[in-house]
């Protein structure tokens, strides 16, 4: 039977890489699941995502346009030949509205669970979710069920939480796995950044000195991954027959940078910067969250438009930095034979020097300013 694989939310950045990936490297058949308002918006992504994959290849692909908080959504979509699904569609958002959260997470979710049910040759469900489902959790973090019992920073975690539960109700009736990814903060180990997310805002928040104070312990670790870590997984997973269960797709806590590492390469960087320099910006001050709380409630009265946007860009997912988790990646090492821990700080640096040169995305990259003090940045990078 010829693999058929359905990717939902294919139209984001990891449902698009895991599809690259298909096309690629196998010969599947893929029916792409865009979310469209209009039909002139199902038409410009369908033909946005063409542009994007090899032509060669196009003849393979299909694509269905649905709205998964539409309770007859995926109605069209026939079972009889889907091998693969995999279910990367969701509000990624820390400051998305509960409700938004519960139709499009939790209940769309359940829509592509039911579907997954009447596919007669099913050999893979995934679900793609987040590090962040186990919430507020502290310590060691297993690759197994949470129970959410410390409660979340945003109805996001929330959300992801209530979809692996669903799912794992499911369990000895789907061929499933559960993938928990890490914060991506760039493409690959060249820290070429495809897609932009409260990480890269926030590092931009601090290069405009339009924050002067951190939210967080220094000794908080912060999981970051490329995307290329994420596609490479999530596709092997997604076809090894003997897959099932929770995967951590992320790498040790030894191998992450701490909040007070991170925001030291992030300055150091910077004042490898002329234009930065010329700004005078003193490196940001750690607060803890009862200070840095009471600062965003008093902003909405006294404070300025730009820092009201700024502390609320960074509220909906503070208080994870505060606490300090290690995730295992045991299950994960196992299956995957080429896994390499990173080297992070160069990894972090690429993606910095990245964001500097194109303006967080505004333009094309442009040349590197050299170093005031190259010693600073050797030193970084060792």
């Amino acid at each position: 039977m010829r693999e058929h694989v359905l990717i939902t939310g294919a139209d984001g950045y990891a449902g698009k890489a895991v599809a690259r990936r298909y096309l690629g490297q196998t010969d599947a058949h893929l029916t792409l699941l865009l979310r469209a308002a209009s039909h002139e918006q199902a038409q410009a992504k369908r033909e946005r995502i063409r542009a994007e994959l090899e032509p060669a290849s196009l003849e393979r692909v299909s694509f269905v346009h649905d709205d998964l908080t539409d309770r007859d959504a995926l109605r069209g979509v026939s079972p009889k030949s889907i091998t693969t699904i995999l279910h990367c569609a969701a509000v990624t958002r820390f400051n998305v509205e509960r409700e938004l959260a519960q139709a499009v997470n939790v209940s769309g979710t359940e829509r592509v669970l039911e579907l997954a049910r009447r596919c007669p040759g099913l050999t893979s469900f995934a679900l793609l979710s987040t590090a962040y489902a186990c919430g507020l959790e502290r310590g060691t973090i297993a690759e197994a069920p949470s129970l959410g019992q410390d409660g979340f920073a945003n109805h996001y975690e929330w959300s992801k939480l209530e979809a692996e539960r669903r799912a794992l109700a499911l369990e000895r009736e789907l061929p499933l796995r559960i993938l928990r990814i890490a914060t991506v903060f760039a493409n690959d180990d060249t820290g070429t950044v495809g897609q932009y997310n409260a990480v890269h805002n926030t590092f931009k928040l601090y290069y405009y000195g339009l924050l002067s104070l951190v939210p967080g312990d220094r000794d908080t670790p912060v999981y970051l991954v490329t995307g290329d870590f994420v596609a490479r997984n999530a596709f092997a997973l997604t076809r090894d027959p003997d897959a099932r269960g929770i995967y951590h797709v992320l790498h040790r806590r030894e191998h992450n940078p701490t909040l007070g590492e991170l925001i030291d390469l992030m300055f150091a960087r910077y004042e490898a910067d002329e234009a930065f320099r010329r700004k005078r910006i003193l490196p940001p001050i750690f607060s803890d969250y009862a200070s840095f709380e009471a600062l965003a409630a008093s902003t909405d009265s006294l404070g300025s438009a730009v820092m009201r946007q700024a502390l609320r860009s960074m509220s909906p997912f503070s208080q994870q930095l505060y606490v300090q988790k290690d995730f295992d990646n045991t299950r994960l090492c196992a299956a995957d034979a080429e896994y390499a821990a990173p080297d992070y700080k160069r990894q972090i640096i690429k993606a910095l020097e990245h964001m500097i040169s194109t303006k967080w995305g505004r333009s094309s990259p442009a040349a590197i300013t050299e170093p005031a003090t190259r010693s600073n940045v050797h030193d970084i990078r060792k």
